[in-house]
């Protein structure tokens, strides 16, 4: 397991629109996204946490989803998310 703190290169920890929700945004990619019907998701690499790709592959089936615990600091200095995803490979 490995933890990304944000960066501070841009404040962009959390975007949904009708299509879904992305945690760490970047210009056209997210750390992660999970679409609104939580079949498919997506990882890239963002500079707001410098992470990995999370997945093998950039575009992903979901096969469940565990959300085991989530904090939002207010100061919004660290997010911790812990969130455990099996996906098709």
């Amino acid at each position: 397991m490995y933890t990304y703190r944000a960066t501070e290169k841009n404040n962009n920890f959390i975007c949904t629109d009708s299509d879904g929700i992305g945690i760490g945004c970047g210009d056209k990619n997210f750390g992660l996204y999970i679409s609104k019907s939580l079949a498919n998701g997506e990882s890239d690499y963002t500079d707001t946490f410098d992470n990995e790709r999370l997945s093998e592959s950039q575009y992903f089936k979901i096969k469940k989803i565990e959300v085991i615990f989530c904090i939002l600091l207010l100061d919004l200095d660290d997010i911790f998310i812990l969130i455990h995803l099996l996906w098709a490979t």
